[in-house]
């Protein structure tokens, strides 16, 4: 839906006064009308560039409303008018706070700070697909912006160094996903008719509790590979999951692509309080786990195994003779200033990795209210579902893979409207709206998520304003 631009004025046919016909040249005639032409002229060629101007900003926010996850046939289709679109991008480009969350902390508007909080080191993955190690306190940057993680412990000792059957290991033999040279380890098949594979293995509590297994695995020799997660003693359950590297198919399992080949691959089960007290964690080094066995020689590069009492797969947390627990990420910022006690509006990208089932208390962004209305994602007087639990009223699940969502709360004076990448989702009516908070809190006590582009408003912004933000 372009602008068009305008065609300029010919000065060499400019018509004689009361005559209908034209001549080459008129400018005897006209005195000093040509003059006033070229200055038309200017003025068309100051609009037509304007015009320009503004298709290309158009462009640049249906790109950017693109990446954030509409389709381009959405966008066409329900553009608005380009006066309305201007307004629009004046409104969201004057936010109270502007927290970008790429790879700092800083604010580009807003008042105070952000503090971070973490007793523990933690891994990340960078956004050039490397393993990096955060110090205590230190915030962690992956690609889609800053990681919140609750706390968590892998179960394994030892976690990069596994136990072979029918397997050759080599420990500190090839570059790891941590781009540290011999840090991870060369598997072979010894060519002995049997299965060959390398694992972890590790007991648990005979409860009915979820819990992922994980490595870092890079190809060698073959193109496919079984990665199998089980518990046993009492009635079985298991996952297996195959994964080949040339297609990148993964069937019955996640994984994650990193640099230089690496990827990690996780799988879940849930224990049954049958007696199961044994959890293995186990990679074939080639496709042969559930067909016949094989004579393989295959080789495979291995590193960091993690088993954890989660139903998805947190960051790596690497170690040695005994288990060790990953302290939960903490972020905190004024909301004084930062945020309306009148009409506002709320926005946050966020990319889910996935959550515990049934946890009502996994709220992500959190108030320090201390009232018992504290510690929700958007906090409100009364019994209003918040945006992340809640999907039109009832509860919203997120999925098992990662996906991405742009959460937005809108109060305008009379009612609460919530969205979920830019469809409106829930709307309660709220005819006051008392907001007593001094901080909030970006926590995920059951989840693991990156956060970018929190911005907040003293505005209600309209349908079209959330979606273009």
């Amino acid at each position: 839906m372009s602008i068009p631009t305008v065609t300029n004025f010919d000065v060499t046919r400019i018509p004689y006064e009361g005559s209908p016909t034209f001549r080459a040249d008129a400018s005897y005639v006209w005195g000093r009308n040509p003059v006033v032409i070229d200055s038309i002229n200017s003025a068309i060629v100051e609009m037509n560039n304007t015009s320009v101007e503004l298709n290309a900003i158009e462009d640049r926010v249906q790109n950017q409303a693109v990446d954030g996850g509409y389709s381009r046939a959405y966008l066409d289709e329900n553009m608005v008018t380009k006066p309305a679109t201007i307004m629009a991008i004046g409104n969201i480009n004057n936010p109270l706070l502007d927290l970008p969350l790429n790879n700092s902390l800083d604010m580009k508007q807003g008042v105070g700070s952000v503090a971070f909080t973490r007793g523990t080191t933690a891994t990340y993955i960078d956004r050039y697909g490397v393993l990096k190690t955060a110090a205590i306190d230190e915030p962690r940057f992956e690609k889609d912006g800053l990681l919140i993680e609750g706390s968590s412990t892998n179960l394994l000792t030892y976690s990069n160094d596994g136990a072979t059957t029918m397997v050759t290991k080599t420990l500190n033999s090839v570059t790891g996903p941590d781009g540290i040279s011999n840090s991870a380890g060369t598997y072979v098949g010894n060519g002995v008719e049997g299965h060959h594979y390398v694992e972890k293995v590790v007991s648990v509590p005979d409860d009915d509790s979820s819990y992922t297994v994980s490595v870092f695995v890079k190809k060698g020799t073959a193109d496919k590979i079984t990665y199998t997660c089980y518990l046993i003693s009492g009635t079985s359950a298991g996952a297996y999951c195959s994964f080949t590297f040339s297609t990148e198919t993964a069937i019955n399992c996640k994984y994650e692509k990193l640099a230089d080949g690496w990827y990690r691959l996780s799988t879940t089960v849930q224990n049954n309080t049958s007696g199961s007290t044994i959890l293995y964690n186990r990679v074939y080094v080639d496709d042969d786990a559930l067909g016949a066995s094989s004579t393989s020689t295959d080789t495979l590069y291995i590193y960091g195994f993690q088993s954890e009492k989660l139903q998805f797969a947190s960051s790596y947390i690497p170690t040695t003779a005994s288990a060790v627990t990953r302290g939960g990420d903490i972020a905190e910022y004024a909301a004084v200033n930062n945020l309306s006690n009148s009409k506002f509006t709320t926005i946050v990208d966020i990319n889910s990795k996935t959550k515990r089932p049934n946890q009502n208390s996994s709220a992500i962004i959190w108030s320090s209210a201390t009232d018992s209305y504290g510690y929700r994602l958007m906090f409100w007087n009364g019994n209003d579902n918040n945006i992340l639990n809640y999907y039109n009223g009832v509860q919203h699940v997120f999925q098992t893979s990662s996906q991405k969502y742009r959460l937005a709360v809108v109060y305008d004076g009379v009612n609460l409207i919530s969205y979920i990448n830019g469809i409106e989702v829930r709307r309660t009516q709220r005819t006051e709206y008392n907001f007593d908070l001094n901080t909030f809190v970006l926590h995920a006590p059951y989840m693991s998520i990156n956060f970018r582009n929190i911005r907040t408003y003293d505005m209600a912004l309209t349908a079209e304003e959330v979606r273009l933000a």
